[in-house]
């Protein structure tokens, strides 16, 4: 993402210098990122110890992608707000169903098919996935995109936000077999009787 300013990364929600962040802004990710780090530990509390290990130095802010795809916006313009997204920065062993999943659900957002929460609600989401992130990965997690072994789970939570079928083999196959792409066969065609083809 070189070709984008350091402002314009800033303001889409892609990793950024620091310093290119005013106190303020410094101030409230830091506040936010301490509470979600804190909801982290309540509900995992066995992270919070993690073993010794390799701590590669930080000069940028993480990425910060509402659902790990689309800017987060203030602005109440809707079209405006949904004019961007950004698929496939996530760090995972296999991008072919969470590709197909995440261009799903930036076609329903460019749409305006979806309901977007509050960009405050959208901040403490980001928030909370970078912290659980940082301590699930340790410095594997610093740019707040890696979710080598949950796959799975954030194809799914796409799926749900979108209102489609995500376990496909029935629920034994589901909870013991692997995945292959071919399970997702059908979605496309699920997604256009849901959403229909035009805007």
């Amino acid at each position: 993402m070189q070709f984008f300013s350091q402002d314009l990364r800033k303001e889409l929600g892609l990793p950024h210098l620091f310093s290119s962040e005013s106190e303020e802004e410094r101030i409230q990710w830091k506040h936010l990122h301490s509470s979600a780090d804190q909801k982290v530990l309540t509900c995992f509390p066995q992270l919070a110890n993690p073993p010794a290990h390799y701590l590669k130095p930080v000069t940028s802010a993480p990425y910060r992608l509402y659902k790990l795809i689309a800017p987060i916006s203030k602005s109440e313009d809707a079209k405006k707000d949904r004019s961007i997204v950004f698929i496939g920065h996530i760090g995972v062993g296999n991008h072919f169903p969470a590709v197909e999943c995440q261009s799903m659900w930036a076609t329903a957002y460019l749409d305006g098919k979806l309901a977007i929460p509050t960009w405050q609600e959208q901040e403490q989401e980001v928030a909370l996935f970078t912290a659980w992130n940082r301590r699930r990965y340790l410095s594997s997690g610093m740019e707040g995109n890696n979710m080598t072994f949950e796959l799975l789970g954030y194809a799914d939570s796409l799926l749900k936000a979108l209102g489609l079928s995500s376990h496909r083999k029935g629920f034994m196959k589901d909870l013991f077999m692997f995945c292959k792409a071919s399970d997702f066969s059908g979605l496309k065609d699920e997604y256009i009787r849901k959403y229909g083809r035009e805007r």
